[in-house]
């Protein structure tokens, strides 16, 4: 629809505009994705002076970006800045607690971290893409979620929570089986309601039971974090899957991490970072739109990729979605390895009487192993042991008046 297209192109160009009002030298983050790329093309068009753009590559041919990021500095005319991030610089994890005053486990907080100081040595105001992907329906567990509620439909739920239950405890599990087969977590996911299987598709640990002991879940009295998720799906009347979807991200993921990450992160090295993407105006006109405009015959983002046709090239903007993570699986097994296996052997997690030490132990042999991926709960791990030991842990014996349930 043209005429739709003209609006988000007004509302993408006066939003941009507006936040690059600014009395200081300003630039914006390139990752080379649709969003910061876009982001990008609007202050090239609107601004009489090349723009200052900044990014991080990898090694790692699977994660790294870079090529595209040059591509669209290139058609936009941007001076670019780029720096490598590798494996060495996973130690900045140790430094994290002085950032977020908080164990914050988001592994692309460090990538988020370089790339903030680099544009602090350029630029004190700079653009970002964030937001899109929940306002727009970028994420690809959008499309997974919208399958499964659609299938759901034809299936009466007290039949189809006991069957696919039962399915998913006796169904095989293996790295070596076709793509189409690996239905385990599926199973779980077609056995609960909405709320429950979106929660599921996101968290980092899937079973409480599992990682936390028996004596701490007492203490929990019955406290689970899908709550919040219920809290606020029960503001939403006549919801539907995608809506859903959305709105608890808007809620919890976008506010929780997203903004938390880079909030932090740039005001760590001095820098104001700005969101034209989050616009309140286009975020309540995004709201209106039929979901077609958000996913259309599979592809994330529709609208946006759309509108953003004559701007950049489509291998920009049609290619496998990467978002911004790490080789953390990868350098978990490799470089940092004996890390690893001393968190298995933490005296810290030990004292804390907490965590379940033979999960862990169990999760952290396995991921060493290569036979399956831990990395996002060993991550999640080390930064809370990491952020227990230099903000609360002084010895064994004032251990447990310094901590304290809440």
């Amino acid at each position: 629809d043209s005429n739709i297209k003209s609006q988000l192109n007004y509302h993408l160009s006066h939003s941009v505009s507006l936040r690059m009002i600014a009395d200081v030298p300003s630039g914006a983050f390139l990752s080379g994705g649709v969003d910061s790329s876009a982001v990008v093309s609007y202050m090239a068009s609107l601004s009489k002076e090349s723009v200052e753009t900044f990014s991080v590559s990898f090694n790692e041919t699977a994660y790294d970006e870079s090529r595209y990021a040059l591509e669209v500095s290139k058609i936009n005319n941007t001076k670019h800045h780029s720096e490598v991030f590798n494996e060495h610089d996973l130690n900045l994890y140790e430094k994290l607690y002085g950032v977020y005053d908080e164990p914050f486990a988001d592994s692309s907080a460090l990538p988020t971290l370089k790339v903030c100081q680099l544009a602090s040595q350029s630029v004190k105001v700079v653009l970002t893409g964030d937001g899109a992907d929940e306002h727009f329906g970028g994420y690809r567990r959008y499309k997974h979620f919208l399958k499964e509620e659609k299938f759901k439909k034809y299936i009466n739920p007290a039949i189809r929570k006991p069957i696919f239950n039962l399915i998913h405890d006796f169904y095989p599990q293996s790295k070596f089986m076709p793509r189409w087969m690996k239905g385990k977590a599926t199973f779980k996911s077609l056995s609960l309601d909405s709320i429950e299987s979106y929660f599921l598709s996101i968290s980092i640990f899937k079973d409480l039971k599992n990682i936390f002991t028996i004596e701490f879940l007492k203490k929990l009295n019955g406290y689970h974090p899908i709550s919040h998720f219920y809290k606020h799906a029960h503001k939403v009347r006549n919801y539907e899957p995608l809506a859903l979807a959305q709105y608890l991200d808007i809620k919890t993921y976008l506010v929780g991490d997203i903004l938390t990450k880079v909030d932090r992160a740039s005001m760590y090295h001095s820098i104001e970072l700005r969101e034209p993407l989050l616009d309140h105006e286009m975020v309540e006109w995004l709201a209106t739109l039929d979901n077609i405009f958000k996913i259309n015959n599979n592809e994330t983002k529709f609208l946006l990729k759309k509108t953003l046709e004559k701007k950049l090239p489509r291998e920009v903007l049609y290619r496998k979605k990467k978002g911004f993570s790490i080789p953390i699986a990868i350098w978990l097994r490799t470089t940092y390895k004996n890390k690893v296996k001393k968190l298995y052997q933490s005296e810290i997690l030990k004292d804390m009487e907490i965590f379940n030490i033979n999960y862990i132990n169990n999760i952290c042999k396995i991921h060493l192993s290569g036979k399956k991926d831990y990395s996002a709960m060993i991550w999640t791990i080390m930064v809370f042991e990491s952020f227990i030991k230099q903000n609360i842990y002084i010895n064994r014996n004032t251990f447990h008046e310094n901590l304290t349930y809440s």
